[in-house]
């Protein structure tokens, strides 16, 4: 979601606890979350690198492995955008592998 439409629903509703968690179809369920106050903090903050932390996926849950990845297969450097690849128990092979369907 868009920062600037974060920001105003936070202002119309003070009192709700917002919360992003994101997963992909490939790990079965949720491998970030940003909770309520990672966002009352970022909304709070006069810092914009702060304040864009509202549109972040959020921090990783135990037993996630996680990096962002350049097209040449190297680590993203913060706030570089890349390909999410994670690694966890409950994550299926990889989808470059797998048989076309």
């Amino acid at each position: 979601m868009p920062q600037p439409v974060i920001e105003r629903a936070m202002q119309l509703m003070p009192e709700t606890a917002f919360t992003n968690a994101y997963g992909l179809t490939e790990t079965s369920s949720t491998i970030t979350v940003l909770g309520p106050e990672d966002h009352r903090l970022a909304a709070a903050s006069d810092d914009p690198a702060v304040r864009r932390r509202l549109v972040s996926v959020g921090r990783m849950l135990p037993s996630i492995e996680l990096e962002v990845r350049d097209e040449e297969g190297k680590p993203c450097a913060p706030g570089q955008s890349g390909e999410i690849h994670v690694r966890a128990i409950r994550c299926r092979a990889s989808i470059s592998a797998s048989p076309p369907a």
